[in-house]
């Protein structure tokens, strides 16, 4: 999943066409020329994780809690590869993205090979919206529909299976820094 940001929705045809070039620089980077075929391979084959894992917590409104170990996407490059070319994923795993401060976000699923919920957090840690089994390998927009400072990716199908809804609170490092 990538995010991207877009201040003016009404400018959806500009939007598109800033996509197509940010997906032509990304492409260029990672397989250009520079890039030898192995080094492509690779890249397609084996990405692992971008950071260290770390705890989160949500806790739904039954007040039950379901544990996560979390990627932390902080930084504009982690963000635009997310879980682009990963091919499996445990329930028990997710990536955590946190953005420079809180928007509407806009995210793709262009090279993400897994289905994905993607849950949106606001600065308190609450979630306010929940994308639910997002189409991999897409350029469709998956939005937040509210300003959000973070959100969550996890296997599709699994916030209906463990109950997390809209309203549940995230608990993770990230978010006392936040409030």
């Amino acid at each position: 999943m990538v995010s991207f940001d877009c201040e003016f929705v009404s400018m959806k045809f500009s939007r598109h066409i800033i996509l197509r070039f940010i997906i032509a620089g990304l492409v260029l980077a990672c397989f250009g020329p520079g890039a030898s075929a192995a080094q492509q391979k690779q890249l397609q084959e084996t990405p692992g994780p971008i950071s260290a894992f770390s705890r989160l917590s949500i806790m739904n409104q039954a007040h039950k809690i379901h544990q996560f170990e979390v990627e932390l996407a902080d930084r504009p490059d982690l963000r635009a590869q997310g879980l682009m070319f990963r091919r499996h994923m445990t329930d028990t795993r997710g990536m955590l993205f946190l953005f420079d401060r809180s928007r509407v976000v806009n995210m793709w699923m262009k090279n993400t090979y897994l289905p994905l919920d993607i849950i949106f957090i606001d600065r308190s840690g609450r979630i306010v919206h929940i994308a639910r089994n997002t189409v991999p390998e897409t350029l469709d927009i998956v939005s937040s529909q509210s300003p959000v400072i973070s959100a969550l990716e996890v296997n599709a199908g699994l916030t209906q299976r463990l109950g997390i809804a809209v309203g549940d609170m995230i608990q993770h490092e990230i978010f006392p820094v936040l409030k």
